[in-house]
This record gives C-alpha cells, structure tokens and sequence, in this order.
C-alpha cells in the first residue's frame, strides 16, 4: 500500500473520495457494500446480529413520488476519520478499523485497498470507487 501522509493529493487519483457526496452516493448505493459495512459495524457490538438485506432509496431523483412535497437535508458530520488517515495499515485491529481506513484514505491511495485479503468485499469496494471502471457519464 502506497499511501502519501500530509502531501497533496495528486491528480488524478485513483480513488473517488468517499466523504464528498458524489463518493459516498456511488459506494453506499450499492446494497451489497452497504449491507456488508453495516453487518461489520453491527456484529463488532453484537455479533448475533444480520442484516440480512438493505433498501437504497434516492429521495432525490425518486420519480415515482415527485409530485409529493417533501424536504430532502443534507446531513454534515464532523468525525475521527483523520485518526485513521495517520493509521498505519498494520494499527488496524478490527474489521470497522479496516474499512474506516481504506474509505479514509482512499483518495490518497496509489495502488489498490488494504485488506483484500481480510475481506474479499472490499475488492468490490475498489472496483466501485476506481476513477478507471467509472464510464464517462
């Protein structure tokens, strides 16, 4: 894993940013990495707990209830995340740690994510996220 600390992003980076809109929307509308963070996150608490399916809506481009009056917000967060953007592969202990830190420091990565041999998704992850397998639209 090639991953630059405190330097400028260069562009153009292999990664879409997850913590922007566009990035987060293109990686969480998909159900099965949705469904796969959401267990991981759940079952580090509980593990008798599934999620055994997961609902994607866009109440922005929803075309079937466009006549109904409705607000859409969006919801800003302020996180630990740059912890993890100063975490070393080798200080991730848990599977939350793993995906916190490949989604962090995706826009900075040169090469591929970490822990593909940990958690085969995230190689569904990174097909997903990579400017490359991304059509012009």
């Amino acid at each position: 894993m090639d991953i630059m600390i405190n330097e400028p992003i260069i562009w153009p980076p292999k990664y879409i940013d997850p913590t922007t809109d566009f990035g987060f929307k293109r990686i969480f509308k998909d159900e099965e990495i949705t469904r796969g963070f959401l267990n991981d996150l759940v079952q580090s608490r509980n593990p008798d707990v599934h999620i055994a399916s997961v609902t994607i809506t866009d109440g922005e481009a929803d075309e079937a209830n466009k006549d109904i009056r409705r607000v859409v917000y969006d919801v800003n967060c302020v996180t630990q995340m740059p912890l993890y953007r100063k975490m070393k592969e080798s200080d991730c202990e848990t599977v939350i740690d793993k995906w916190i830190y490949n989604l962090s420091n995706m826009p900075k990565m040169k090469t591929q994510l970490a822990f593909k041999q940990d958690k085969p998704l995230f190689m569904r992850l990174e097909k997903l996220a990579s400017y490359s397998d991304m059509t012009r639209e």
